[in-house]
């Protein structure tokens, strides 16, 4: 009886205090970027998509297949780059499905709810280099 006391307890405290909502934190790119890993893992596919940028969240809400996202994530931040409101961050990520390490480069912006994902802009040269410009020489 005393057992069965006790695993009723266990179900009523995992009911009541099952898996918590990932919270948002947009503080910071790398916190971001947690945001976003967590949402992934959660399935949570509204969270994911409001860790982009406001200009991206209507081209990326148009679904998901769950049995292509990961069911572990782990990262670390190499290198970053700051600005006033712009960033980069290199990251060493691994997931259990592509199963190897790899480093990208994510960029974010700063807009009224935080710092959020963003894709480079291609339009505007890269760090003032314009390579379609007439000075421009291939080595």
């Amino acid at each position: 009886m005393k057992y069965i006391a006790i695993g009723i307890l266990i179900c009523v405290a995992m009911f009541c205090f099952g898996e918590e909502a990932v919270e948002p934190d947009f503080s910071s790119p790398e916190a971001t970027f947690e945001t976003f890993v967590d949402a992934i893992l959660q399935r949570d596919q509204g969270l994911a998509i409001k860790c982009f940028s406001i200009d991206l969240e209507a081209e990326l809400s148009e679904g998901w297949e769950e049995e292509e996202l990961p069911d572990s994530v782990e990262f670390e931040v190499i290198d970053e780059y700051f600005e006033e409101d712009y960033a980069e961050l290199d990251i060493r990520i691994w997931d259990n499905i592509a199963q190897e390490e790899v480093v990208e480069t994510f960029y974010f912006i700063l807009e009224d709810e935080g710092w959020k994902m963003t894709w480079m802009d291609y339009d505007e040269p890269y760090y003032d280099y314009d390579s379609m410009s007439e000075d421009f020489e291939e080595w």
